[in-house]
């Protein structure tokens, strides 16, 4: 009886020892995902404040292109409209030359 008791102590022992070693291990790895954890949730953050300030100036790019669009626009509609009355003042100068020929 004697020796059974101690195979068991030996036993109980070395089931001890094993779930230290288990509990360690559980431990350390629960450290390293946790850290891993903090520094993912921490670049989200810091992706997101840059995802935040790129919409911003996107927002104000494309504020800025429709403004110019619509200078470019004005001043086509002046050349053209430069356009037209140079040919105009072209007719009439060539009728003119032609009348004093």
């Amino acid at each position: 009886d004697y020796e059974i008791l101690l195979q068991q102590i030996s036993k109980l022992k070395d089931d001890i020892a094993r779930t230290e070693r288990q509990v360690f291990t559980d431990r350390r790895t629960l450290h390293h995902v946790d850290a891993d954890s903090r520094s993912m949730q921490s670049e989200i953050r810091r992706l997101s404040d840059q995802g935040s300030k790129l919409d911003a100036k996107r927002s104000k790019d494309k504020d800025t292109s429709a403004k110019l669009c619509g200078k470019i626009d004005e001043k086509n509609k002046l050349r053209e409209k430069l356009r037209t009355e140079c040919k105009r003042t072209t007719s009439e100068k060539d009728v003119i030359s032609a009348q004093l020929l």
